[in-house]
């Protein structure tokens, strides 16, 4: 399985995800309109960004974009009957004409080119050429580039500092025999020299890959042969430095890079403009002189960039396209992009250049394709468009959703006269007021008939906003709009429907199809618990712990606390746990489910586990060709990794069931692995997300219900989004399972599992927060044996008294 630590969410899972095979690879803009303004001046105000898709050639899928100082524009890809290509254009990219690459390079991928046009390129090893790697001066003829201190470099990426100095990072093996760490390294990379590689780098090669320990990225050794790879043992060593373009010979160090990434990168002629993910923006001369240019974490991270001769960057991400003046440091917005592609989080810049007229092309990757399509796109200031629309729809979440910025492109492209205003009340990664807190806020302010018109009510009582006539009836909205009737169904009353899930996720259990039927109801899931041997306290810093174990030691289920264990099975049993009409405990129910937890928890001894460290968890991201993005769990990685007997996850694609494989050192006669609903005390438990409902007080109605119906559009509803989860939509379930009908170890049985999962599925799980709060607490006390049954049952509805009384 092809699994890397996932470190940065949702536009960075390119980078996790190929972080294995190491590293892939303009004058001032008009500037976006103030904030605010007022009067006649506001009235006349004209001028905005218009996004457009730039025309491709024919069977071209692109890879590469890049400006000369020229202002020629160079597009790379890889053409449709195999082998990559150059296409030129010195019209701004209204026009493309072909331009291989000469001589021995021509087919190769291009993996940086200066402000000049100097090129080094990487030829596939069917060429039959000496070496891999190819430099090409403007003007001259292809020479072979090797790095004269590294004979085993296997994988590089580079980019030009000047015309003369690449900074490279490398992915390498030290010769036979060598004593000492290769130029560069540091650390346990620099420990692993002197166990090398035969036959340096001639040929382009697959390798195998270990699951990673910890933070650092290793691999094993493999030595290419005529017969494949042999493993002598050892890892691969990765590293980085400046090199001379002429010669490959090292010039010296790349300070501040030890250990670090450069995703995006661009060069003025003079310097290397990329972001150090420790420090911030820097930019490098070509002796290593580093200047730390901005440091503001307002803009974001850096996805793509482009370099002004003066200095000037503009770099793209999520939320637009920013400018950082030579000398300045203060990232100003040029382009804000929330109703923008770039602004989809499955979409991530690859490339960025400004063109003699002015305008942004921006190449996007789609990173929720298992081949990462690409797309060009054109951001033009067109003056003859009002600056601001007379028509404004805000949109309200408490935390940031993909299918929302998603809704808001598509909404944008069929409503070009109305701004969406999307506040996210709680960003990620940045403090602020408790969601309890920003929910009340919200609450007063829709009782006192304001608010947002489209509210995103995940973690909010909808319930009680909706028996207070807050919420518009959305019937109308959606009647015409195929839906998922099990999963939407239970949310349409007599009344109406006043909030509809638009994404949605199933709670799995995957094993071996026998070991299954233990766990087919709650007492079966909590004898799993018991029938096992308890799971030690190990946590992914400690030794051994991803070794497999003996199979008689293997425990059910991996939880790594006491909140984690009542989280999973909250997760199967809340709506349980109330009476039929909401308004108080079902104390019978309740007393069930805290003698199941009891049990579990005192059987593995959580009271006593260590605290667990957050940035250790071993959460996984995997994708393979045509197939969608998966997020893994540890609770699913032990079971992979041979110490758990059952695997747990939360399923937001059937692409999961393509990465779920029989564990390390299964039983020969355990059958083939397959995925059931978590059982609990709800039966058919799924859990909604992504709740729109439309403010019953809206200022601008019409549009927010349109809005909705951009929610279930197919464009929405047919992406992969797996941290949001599935589609609700016909079209976009039948648009998923075409996707996994064409990946490469899709399987009948696979698709049928799939179908019985969604049939399945009937009861929505949502946890209120005063709940989960509740019942956390209460677990707490049952594990560490501070409490009763009894005690946690009376202690839980003493601590909700209020809360269903308010509610009442």
């Amino acid at each position: 399985m092809k699994r890397t630590k996932l470190r940065r969410r949702a536009t960075r899972l390119l980078c996790a995800l190929l972080a294995a095979a190491l590293l892939a690879g303009c004058s001032s803009a008009p500037a976006a309109g103030p904030a605010s303004a007022s009067g006649d001046a506001a009235q006349a105000a004209m001028g905005r960004w218009v996004e457009s898709e730039v025309p491709l050639p024919q069977g071209l899928s692109p890879i590469g974009l890049y400006q000369l100082a020229s202002g020629e524009l160079w597009l790379t890809g890889l053409q449709e009957q195999g082998g990559f290509t150059r296409y030129l254009s010195a019209d701004g990219g209204e026009s493309w004409q072909q331009s291989p690459l000469p001589g021995p390079v021509e087919g190769g991928r291009v993996l940086t080119v200066s402000a000049q046009g100097a090129v080094l390129a990487r030829q596939s090893a069917a060429s039959g050429q000496e070496s891999a790697y190819w430099r090409l001066a403007p003007g001259g003829e292809p020479e072979p580039f090797v790095l004269l201190d590294l004979p085993g470099i296997l994988e590089l990426n580079a980019y030009f500092i000047d015309e003369q100095t690449l900074a490279i990072a490398y992915l390498a093996a030290a010769a036979t025999g060598q004593d000492g760490p290769l130029p560069g390294q540091t650390g346990e990379d620099a420990a692993g020299a002197g166990i090398g590689l035969q036959a340096a780098g001639a040929a382009e090669v697959s390798l195998p890959e270990s699951e990673p320990a910890d933070d650092e990225q290793h691999t094993d050794i493999y030595t290419a042969t005529d017969g494949g790879l042999s493993q002598p043992g050892g890892e691969m060593l990765h590293g980085n430095g400046l090199y001379r373009f002429a010669d490959g010979s090292r010039i010296g160090d790349w300070p501040g890079m030890a250990g670090d990434v450069l995703g995006a990168g661009a060069t003025n002629g003079e310097r290397l403009f990329y972001e150090n993910y420790g420090t911030g923006f820097v930019s490098m001369d070509a002796a290593g002189g580093q200047e730390v240019l901005y440091t503001g974490s307002g803009a974001g991270h850096l996805d793509a960039a482009f370099a002004e001769p003066d200095g000037t960057l503009y770099f793209a991400n999520d939320q637009g396209v920013h400018r950082l003046a030579a000398g300045g440091s203060l990232a100003e917005t040029v382009v804000e992009g929330s109703a923008f592609a770039f602004a989809q989080t499955d979409q991530g810049g690859k490339a960025l250049a400004r063109t003699a007229s002015g305008d942004f092309l921006l190449l996007l990757a789609d990173y929720a394709s298992g081949d990462y399509r690409h797309t060009l796109y054109r951001y033009h200031y067109d003056q003859t468009l009002p600056a601001w629309n007379d028509e404004v729809l805000t949109v309200w979440s408490l935390e940031d959703s993909d299918t929302v910025r998603a809704a808001i492109a598509a909404f944008a492209k069929e409503h070009r006269d109305v701004e969406v205003q999307y506040t996210v009340a709680r960003p990620a990664g940045q403090e602020g007021p408790a969601a309890e807190d920003l929910l009340r806020a919200l609450n007063t302010e829709l009782l006192a008939g304001g608010g947002p018109d489209v509210l995103i009510l995940d973690g909010a009582d909808y319930e009680a906003c909706a028996r207070q006539g807050l919420l518009a009836d959305l019937s109308d909205t959606v009647s015409e709009i195929p839906l998922l009737e099990n999963i939407t169904g239970p949310f349409a009353g007599e009344d109406g429907l006043f909030v509809l899930p638009t994404r949605f996720v199933l709670p799995v259990l995957y094993a071996p199809a026998g070991r299954l039927t233990a766990a087919g109801d709650w007492d079966g899931l909590i004898g799993c618990f018991l029938d096992a041997p308890p799971r030690p306290d190990v946590s992914p810093a400690d030794s051994g712990f991803y070794d497999p174990l003996p199979f008689a030691q293997r425990y059910a289920f991996s939880v790594t606390d006491t909140a984690d264990l009542a989280e999973m099975l909250l997760a199967a049993s809340a709506p349980a746990l109330l009476n039929a009409d909401g308004t108080g405990l079902d104390k019978a129910a309740l007393t069930r489910f805290y003698t199941g937890l009891a049990q579990a928890a005192q059987h593995y001894d959580l009271g006593s586990y260590r605290p667990v460290d957050p940035s250790l968890d071993p959460t996984m991201s995997s994708a393979s060709t045509g197939e969608d993005v998966v997020i893994y769990h540890q609770s699913s990685e032990e079971y992979d990794w041979g110490r758990a007997l059952f695997a747990r996850e939360w399923l937001g694609t059937p692409a999961l069931l393509l990465w779920m494989e029989p564990n390390a050192g299964e039983e020969p006669d355990a059958g083939e692995p397959a995925a059931v609903l978590q059982p609990g005390l709800c039966e058919g438990a799924y859990r909604p997300q992504v709740l729109t409902a439309v403010n019953a007080g809206a200022a601008n109605p019409e549009m927010a219900h349109a809005f909705v119906r951009a929610m279930l559009s197919d464009e929405v509803q047919s992406a992969a989004f797996d941290w949001d989860g599935l589609p609700v939509t016909q079209s976009g379930m039948q648009a998923m399972e075409a996707r996994f009908a064409q990946a490469e170890r899709y399987t009948e049985a696979k698709l049928e599992n799939f179908h019985a999962l969604l049939a399945a599925a009937k009861t929505p799980v949502l946890v209120s927060e005063p709940l989960r709060g509740a019942v956390l607490s209460h677990a707490e006390a049952l594990a560490k044996g501070e409490e009763t049954v009894t005690q946690a049952v009376d202690g839980t509805e003493a601590d909700l008294a209020l809360y269903f009384a308010e509610r009442g």
